[in-house]
């Protein structure tokens, strides 16, 4: 078994005008990411990297469900959510939304949903947004999603890491994935 960090909601162009285009904002711009309501020319951020990824596009959909169905042929059952909840926002409201399509790839995807019946997949999903909903501040949203993900908070997250890297023990990592 194998377990991936898995980055949906920013890719790594950067913020437009000010760092290069690599791929993404190349082909379609507006198909890609999610721009700035009230400025088309900028990216809305909520990942705190100026780049947003259109989870409400179905190019963008398509893409993150192909990927991780490759991957979990591949052998991957952990997927780790890096920021989900900045990849799970509705593009009007610009609030996470754990009903939008996105939240629902594993279920959708007749691959995933095949796998995770027959092995089990893991989905911790950061419940973290760093710039926020329509009102521009970090938000929690740790008891928002769905049966199929458990939230991995801050704690969760930094005790994982600990324990791979072997500062601590199976005790502190059983407790912070229990929380």
């Amino acid at each position: 078994r194998f377990g991936m960090d898995v980055v949906d909601n920013h890719s790594g162009e950067g913020t437009a005008g000010n760092d290069p285009s690599l791929c993404y904002r190349l082909l379609d711009n507006t198909s890609y990411y999610l721009l700035h309501p009230e400025n088309k020319a900028y990216y809305d951020d909520a990942s705190g990297c100026g780049n947003g990824f259109n989870t409400n596009s179905p190019v963008v959909l398509n893409m993150m469900t192909k990927y991780k169905e490759m991957y979990a042929l591949l052998g991957v059952r952990l997927f780790r959510h890096n920021l989900m909840a900045a990849a799970a926002r509705n593009e009007e409201t610009r609030e996470f939304d754990p009903n939008m399509e996105y939240m629902q790839i594993f279920k959708n995807s007749k691959i995933l949903a095949a796998i995770n019946e027959k092995e089990g997949l893991i989905i911790p999903a950061e419940a973290y947004m760093a710039g926020g909903g329509a009102k521009g501040v970090p938000s929690y949203h740790t008891n928002n999603f769905h049966k199929d993900f458990f939230a991995w908070n801050s704690e969760g997250r930094d005790t994982g890491r600990n324990f791979i890297m072997g500062r601590s023990g199976p005790r502190s990592l059983g407790s912070a994935i229990a929380d």
